[in-house]
């Protein structure tokens, strides 16, 4: 009887050693779990936390992106502008040149008709000095004049070689040399002499008036 309470005592005893390593098992399976499943979680986590970092480190990339760009596009316009206005500065440059060169051309065609005319006037008058000196021959001596600003010279032509009998005087202002008036009164009567005077006022033209003089005294001789 002791012997049979004994076995049962040792059944029951494995029994409770397959039930507690079962449990024991179990619980090892159920801590292998827990713990696979804290480190999914933490691995999870850092994942997670990984994708969050990079996530904005992309948002901050874009903003900065979008910044740089910004500054670009502002720079870009400032650019673009400085640009126009260079553009518009080259315009306005290129227009003055134009109307200087336009008025330089002007210019050289005023000049070159102006020494035209120069050198016709020039010989012109080269041509008058030569047939003056030719056929306008003439005496002069000074007279005595009261007035010390002034001078007074008398002129005689001479025609045919022979000296004029009808001298005309000449009133000279003697800081200028300018002619202030004369005297034809022994040539002309007093209505040709203040006819002849006040032509003379009007042109101021000492050529013409000699040569009209000459021709006078001319006709009167030849008469």
């Amino acid at each position: 009887m002791s012997e049979s309470f004994l076995n049962k005592l040792n059944e029951e005893i494995q029994r409770h050693a397959l039930i507690v390593s079962d449990n024991s098992r179990a619980l090892q399976e159920v801590l292998k779990r827990i713990v696979s499943e804290n480190k999914y979680c933490a691995e999870t986590d850092i994942l997670q936390t990984r994708a969050l970092d990079k996530f904005k480190e992309e948002q901050i990339k874009h903003v900065k992106t979008k910044l740089n760009s910004n500054e670009i596009t502002s720079k870009l316009s400032l650019l673009r502008r400085q640009i126009q206005e260079k553009e518009r500065t080259i315009r306005d440059l290129e227009n003055k040149l134009k109307n200087q060169n336009e008025k330089y051309e002007n210019y050289k065609l005023e000049q070159d008709k102006l020494h035209r005319n120069n050198k016709t006037v020039l010989n012109a008058l080269q041509k008058a000095i030569k047939q003056f000196t030719q056929h306008f021959q003439y005496t002069i001596h000074n007279a005595h004049l009261d007035d010390s600003t002034k001078y007074c010279v008398v002129v005689n032509f001479v025609i045919k070689r022979k000296e004029s009998t009808y001298p005309i005087k000449f009133i000279f202002d003697r800081n200028t040399d300018s002619l202030l008036e004369f005297d034809a009164s022994a040539l002309l009567n007093e209505e040709e002499h203040e006819s002849l005077v006040n032509c003379y006022k009007q042109s101021q033209n000492n050529i013409a008036l000699l040569c009209t003089l000459r021709n006078l005294v001319l006709a009167k001789d030849i008469l």
